[in-house]
């Protein structure tokens, strides 16, 4: 499913995202492709921008738009119809990664546990553990306050927010600018990139 640019219509000759909304909300299929005209590359872009892969980010642009034409009868009552649809993005993203970072979890988990439970193992693990924690020392406070709550206290971000009093969202801005920062940090701090992935894996990329 893309979007096709239709320049013959007449029954909507400009955009109007009332009467857009309102006609494919009666099921005008016309209506619809002009709807995802409007949004398909802002959210396939958004998409990309965290699942990294083309392919991926274009299933999962699609699958949003086959679900918003699934209630399309909702459409005209929604207070915004471009909150829902960045909040439905969202959600889809955030599915979509956790789905990746269990599969993260499965490749190198099992591949791994061995190593870590020999003594050298042990050792090369303790030593990228503190390389990490030397990263989160190096974060401003705040951020590292947010990190550590999520990462190694296992708080929810609405328990952090509250507990700090902040908002979700801005809890989620400090743990992607800290999960950014440390990967980089790591990289630059160790020569075991076996190791390193399983560090990524099972602490920066803990839901």
């Amino acid at each position: 499913m893309h979007p096709e640019t239709d320049h013959t219509t007449d029954h909507i000759t400009a955009y109007d995202e009332a009467a857009v909304l309102s006609k494919t909300a009666a099921g005008d299929e016309v209506a619809f492709g002009r709807l995802m005209q409007r949004y398909w590359q802002n959210i396939y872009l958004h998409v990309l921008t965290y699942l990294k892969r083309s392919e991926t980010a274009e299933e999962v642009t699609q699958d949003i738009f086959i679900q918003v034409w699934k209630i399309r009868a909702e459409l005209t009552k929604l207070n915004s119809f471009e909150s829902y649809l960045y909040t439905m993005t969202r959600n889809r993203t955030i599915t979509e990664l956790r789905k990746k970072r269990e599969l993260a979890k499965e490749e190198t988990t099992d591949d791994i546990a061995a190593e870590w439970l020999a003594p050298d193992g042990q050792l090369t693990y303790k030593e990228m553990y503190e390389s990490l924690m030397r990263g989160v020392a190096k974060m401003p406070q705040r951020r590292r306050e947010v990190f550590t709550l999520s990462r190694l206290e296992g708080f929810t971000h609405n328990e952090i927010a509250e507990k700090l009093g902040i908002s979700r969202h801005t809890v989620n801005e400090y743990i992607i600018d800290a999960m950014n920062f440390l990967r980089t940090w790591m990289r630059n701090h160790t020569n075991d990139s076996f190791l390193l992935s399983a560090i990524i894996a099972l602490i920066l990329y803990e839901s």
